[in-house]
């Protein structure tokens, strides 16, 4: 006589596999489909051959996929998004950043777009030397073209803080342009006021290279596009 588990089928839809995790010192398991459905990554993973007589990694607690370099806490949050909970929902600077740093990590698309324009909404406190670091960590060009902007429009001239960080080279640019928007202002009539006129351009053609580097794709004519904070 069949026993009752030879007798079922699997529902081809709401039978989900589960994958267990080990980040630092904590072992998370959760249903792959989002995963999978998300990040190339992760489907490129679950996808790997696994050898003769052994079970796949994530099968469960005693063979756990472990995420090396990855803080369990960022782990967490980022789940909390990808499969919510009231009490997990990602809230403000910190945690809208652990998403945004694992979504571009593992190349979840449309999780990292919405990460970034909250990380945005909250960037009105960072300096210009904050939004500069957190520019090249994640590679988002807008927000090093804005702090930038910031830095030639400060009523202060650079301060040896700024400097030191910037490194000569780039504080030098940065108050050539700065001067020139003085010039600019003298031959437009403008008395002692500045003139911003063409300056997100200015600082593209200077700063071509940095912007490459953090993530710009478009030609010197360009500048960034900005980062809308509405849902798209």
């Amino acid at each position: 006589m069949a026993s009752q588990s030879q007798a079922m089928s699997r529902h081809p839809l709401y039978y989900l596999p589960s994958v267990t995790f080990a980040v630092e010192d904590v072992l998370f398991q959760v249903p792959r489909y989002k995963l999978e459905a998300h990040s190339k990554v992760f489907r490129d993973l679950f996808t790997l051959p696994v050898g003769e007589g052994l079970s796949a990694e994530g099968s469960g607690d005693d063979n756990p996929i472990k995420l090396e370099s990855i803080k369990s806490a960022d782990f967490e949050i980022f789940l909390g998004y990808l499969y919510p909970m009231s009490k997990l929902t990602p809230q403000g600077h910190e945690e809208w950043i652990s998403v945004l740093k694992l979504s571009t990590m593992w190349d979840f698309v449309g999780i990292q777009r919405r990460a970034l324009r909250e990380v945005s909404a909250t960037l009105e406190s960072k300096t210009p030397l904050e939004l500069i670091a957190l520019a090249n960590e994640y590679k988002v060009p807008r927000w090093l073209l804005d702090a930038y902007s910031a830095l030639v429009k400060q009523r202060e001239v650079l301060g040896q803080q700024e400097i030191d960080a910037l490194g000569l080279e780039t504080a030098f640019r940065l108050l050539q342009i700065r001067e020139g928007t003085y010039r600019c202002a003298a031959r437009a009539s403008y008395g002692n006021g500045r003139n911003f006129s063409g300056l997100e351009n200015t600082i593209v053609h200077v700063f071509y290279q940095q912007l490459k580097d953090a993530g710009f794709c478009g030609s010197e004519d360009e500048v960034p596009e900005e980062i809308s904070l509405l849902d798209e």
